[in-house]
């Protein structure tokens, strides 16, 4: 069975309760635009903001549902690093 896809599942939460993005931030604490990255594939950066959203979706949206996605975006993130250092690390001649 395929995982959902987390933004697809809290715009789907969202339309089925009937909540609007300020509704949302309001409950988990954040900006309006927070809520709105989250919807358009953003991943919420801190583990407080994910359990948070699980906490106010009662479950329908669960912490765990971000990580896939989350290990992609630091993956990402690492090999950005990484060519950095290595471009870095050839002009030095190491």
């Amino acid at each position: 069975m395929e995982k959902p896809n987390p933004s697809e599942a809290l715009n789907r939460f969202m339309k089925d309760q009937g909540l609007r993005n300020e509704d949302l931030a309001a409950a988990c604490g954040v900006a309006f635009s927070t809520v709105n990255r989250w919807k358009n594939g953003g991943v919420p950066s801190t583990k407080a903001l994910r359990e948070a959203l699980e906490r106010v979706t009662k479950g329908a949206i669960p912490a765990s549902l971000w990580n896939e996605k989350l290990e992609q975006r630091n993956a990402k993130r690492y090999k950005g690093r990484k060519k950095k250092i290595e471009k870095r690390e050839s002009a030095c001649g190491r």
